[in-house]
Parts: C-alpha cells; sequence; structure tokens
C-alpha cells in the first residue's frame, strides 16, 4: 500500500473535442512550453461509500486480456470548503481479478465510470505542477455508459496566488471551478440506480467491466 499527500485544484469543462491537444494546449498556455508526450491511461472505476474514507473506489485495467484491479481511498485532511483540496491518499498495488475476495463494495457503490486519464507535468510560476485530464463516460444501471463529462485536476498546487493565475487561465478557456452539482458522484449517482447491484457476484461484475471497456473502445474509434 502506498500512501501520499494529495494536493488538488479541480475544474470541469463539459465539451472537449480531442482531449489529447486539449491538454497539450493548455499545457502551452500555462507554461510557455508545447509538450507532446502524454501519458495516457484507461480504468473502469466503482465508487462506493466506506465510512472511514471520503473516497473510496475500486480501479480495474484490462491488460493484455487480462483483468486487474487495485483500490484507492482518500481523507480529506483540508477544509471541505476550501478551493485547493489536500487528501492523504492510499493506493494498493495491482493485483489480478482473482485475487479479489471481498466483493462488500458492490452493495455500496455510488457510481461507476469508465476513464480515460491524459496528463503531463509542467513548470508553472517556477514550481512543478500536474495537469490531468479526465474524460469521465458515467455508467447507467444497464451498464451502457450514458453522459460524457471532463475533469481537470492540476496537483501541486501551492499559494492563493499560483490558484487564482491558475483559475483565470482556466475560466477564459471554458473550464469552471468544481462544485458539488458537477462532481462525479452528482452526476454518477443520478443514472445509477445502485440497488439492482446488490445481487451481483464477482463474475458479474468482471463480464460487465469487459463489456463496458469494449464497448467505450469502439465508441472512441468510431469517433476518431
Amino acid at each position: 500500500m502506498k500512501t501520499r499527500i494529495e494536493i488538488e485544484r479541480t475544474y470541469w469543462k463539459e465539451n472537449i473535442k480531442n482531449p489529447k491537444e486539449e491538454l497539450c494546449f493548455l499545457i502551452k498556455e500555462i507554461s510557455g512550453v508545447s509538450i507532446w508526450q502524454i501519458n495516457y491511461k484507461e480504468f473502469v472505476e466503482f465508487r462506493y461509500k466506506n465510512q472511514n474514507y471520503d473516497k473510496a473506489k475500486y480501479v480495474f485495467k484490462v491488460n493484455h486480456g487480462n483483468l486487474y484491479y487495485r483500490t484507492n481511498m482518500k481523507k480529506r485532511i483540508s477544509d471541505i470548503k476550501n478551493d485547493i483540496q489536500i487528501y492523504e491518499e492510499k493506493i494498493s498495488e495491482w493485483k489480478t481479478i482473482e485475487e479479489l475476495d471481498n466483493t462488500d463494495f458492490i452493495k455500496n457503490i455510488q457510481y461507476i465510470c469508465f476513464k480515460e486519464s491524459y496528463s503531463a507535468k509542467c513548470i508553472f510560476e517556477g514550481k512543478k505542477i500536474k495537469i490531468i485530464l479526465q474524460v469521465i463516460k458515467f455508467i447507467d444501471s444497464n451498464f451502457h455508459n450514458t453522459r460524457l463529462f471532463n475533469y481537470l485536476e492540476i496537483e501541486e498546487i501551492e499559494g492563493n496566488d499560483i490558484q487564482k493565475k491558475l483559475d483565470n487561465i482556466m475560466k477564459k478557456y471554458g473550464y469552471s471551478a468544481l462544485d458539488f452539482q458537477h462532481c462525479k458522484t452528482s452526476l454518477g449517482e443520478k443514472v445509477l440506480n445502485s440497488s439492482i447491484l446488490k445481487d451481483y457476484t464477482l463474475k458479474d461484475i468482471e463480464q460487465q467491466i469487459y463489456d463496458i471497456m469494449l464497448n467505450c473502445k469502439i465508441e472512441y474509434f468510431n469517433n476518431n
């Protein structure tokens, strides 16, 4: 289990045509430097209620046809009203799906999503920051992807002056600071009737994850 302190400021934007080009453009505007080497990852995430953490989820990925999972837990150590949020984050190692022996999370799911993550690091005001553009497809009760939404996380922000400058840049290009109405939990819960999942077995979940991955990738290639 890895533990780290995460410092982040999150924004949202509904429509983005090309996420990779969008991130490259924003980095150029923020740092003045062109970066084309973007780190790309894709996952299926099950966010669930956990009384010990503010955010808890199981994250799944497919690698060479095999399904893997890990857990991601966050405990907020900043005031919930602060613009910059600080969490203590615990991330487990990747394990095969066959090693998943605790399925209690299925009974407490808040939302399911397919996430494409584009990320890169750059320098802003003399400090290194990490920018992550997340393309989120929320999954409904029939395990179909429904609403698409975009989130931009900027990590390692320190100081109100830097935050205000970044806020102005993000606002200029159509981004809004994250609020409760547009957070993942609010949007994801609207399309998912989690009660129908309570009788699902791990095998059911495993098959649905493969289907989500396949359907979202087919949609991606059809649109590009």
